[in-house]
């Protein structure tokens, strides 16, 4: 059957469910901010899900490819023979697996691997320019000599389960006094024109060409306490060409 998880749809997904949130500031001046992102994910994905077994989602995290091929030969999804053996890749463990319509005649399967980028500022007490790491954080976006970079993980996916649609998803945080750009805006447009060029001669590309705003979550403020600042959350969605 035709996947409903196209690229519009988990980004019209993530903005509902995100959305509602008004803990962003704290979220994202937190630790493993980026497995936070990926369990929401899990569950924006869950909760959306149509109810019934033929049409209905088993959202997964952390799913070694290994066990993946046990469920891809239960539900005859076409994978890579190299998993059979065991190889080098099978203990690598995509970020967030969708089976859609296990108990339907043609289920289908969506991989997602997440990256977030939330520059943070380097600038010194003798600097007058303010700086930051947005350019290695970047650098995770292409191929790393771990193999963990998101295109080696989006041509890894590709590559052991070339039936599944695959997508890269791009958390991009602007926080207030922490990037080059003031405005969020200016700050997605930044990555709306940098992004692209990491996957240019590559099989994937940024679909509808935008890092775009989460519209609900623009400028939000601390929640209180003795914290301020503003946050605003954008999102960025590479897809096959």
């Amino acid at each position: 059957m035709a996947s409903q998880v196209t690229a519009a749809y988990m980004f019209k997904t993530l903005c509902e469910h995100l959305g509602k949130r008004d803990d962003l500031w704290h979220v994202v001046n937190g630790p493993k901010r980026e497995t936070w992102f990926n369990a929401e994910t899990i569950a924006a994905l869950s909760r959306i899900g149509p109810g019934s077994l033929a049409k209905g989602f088993r959202v997964f995290g952390e799913e070694s490819y290994s066990e993946m091929y046990k469920m891809c030969k239960d539900y005859n999804i076409p994978c890579s023979q190299s998993l059979a053996g065991g190889c080098d890749e099978d203990r690598r463990m995509p970020d967030v697996s969708i089976l859609e319509g296990p108990c339907s005649d043609t289920p289908s399967l969506t991989i997602t691997e997440n990256k977030l980028i939330s520059p943070g500022s380097t600038v010194s007490d003798d600097d007058v320019v303010i700086g930051n790491d947005v350019d290695s954080q970047l650098k995770t976006l292409g191929r790393t000599k771990k193999c963990d970079g998101l295109l080696d993980q989006l041509d890894r996916a590709s590559h052991l389960i070339p039936s599944a649609q695959v997508y890269g998803l791009i958390f991009a945080v602007h926080r207030l006094g922490q990037c080059e750009q003031a405005s969020p805006g200016a700050f997605f447009g930044a990555l709306t024109q940098r992004v692209p060029a990491v996957f240019a001669a590559t099989a994937w590309r940024l679909w509808d060409d935008k890092v775009k705003p989460v519209a609900p979550l623009q400028n939000i403020p601390a929640l209180g306490g003795m914290f301020n600042g503003q946050a605003s959350l954008g999102i960025g969605i590479l897809i096959a060409r």
